[in-house]
C-alpha cells in the first residue's frame, strides 16, 4: 500500500489536477466575495474575510503551516456564519400566512349543477 502511495504522488499529473482544482475553488470563492461585496448582500467585512480566508488556507496547506491553516479556516467560519445568519434571517425564510393544507370554505365552492 506504500509503494501505491508513494507512486501516486510522484506522478506528474496529480500536481496538475490539485493545482487546477485550487485555483478554480479560489476563483469561485473570490468571485462569490465579489458578488456579496457588490450586491450590498452582506456587510463588507463578510466579502472580504471570505476572500483572505481562501486565501490563507492556500498558503497555509501550499507551506504545510497548521497555525495559518487553522487561522484560515477560522476566519472562514465566522465570516460564513455571518453570511449564514443573514440569509436565515431574510423574509424568504418566513413562514406563509396560509397554511398550504388550509381549504377553501364551502361557501367558496362553485355550486354543482
Amino acid at each position: 500500500m506504500a509503494a501505491l502511495a508513494t507512486r501516486y504522488n510522484a506522478a506528474p499529473g496529480v500536481a496538475l489536477i490539485f493545482m487546477i482544482g485550487g485555483l478554480a475553488t479560489l476563483g469561485g470563492t473570490l468571485a462569490l466575495s465579489a458578488g456579496l461585496w457588490r450586491a450590498h448582500a452582506v456587510p463588507a467585512w463578510t466579502a472580504i474575510a471570505v476572500a483572505a480566508a481562501m486565501i490563507a488556507n492556500i498558503v497555509g496547506l501550499s507551506a504545510n503551516n497548521v497555525p495559518i491553516t487553522i487561522a484560515g479556516f477560522a476566519l472562514l467560519l465566522a465570516a460564513f456564519g455571518r453570511i449564514a445568519v443573514i440569509v436565515r434571517s431574510s423574509p424568504a425564510w418566513a413562514p406563509p400566512d396560509t397554511p398550504v393544507t388550509a381549504r377553501p370554505a364551502a361557501s367558496a365552492l362553485p355550486a354543482r349543477s
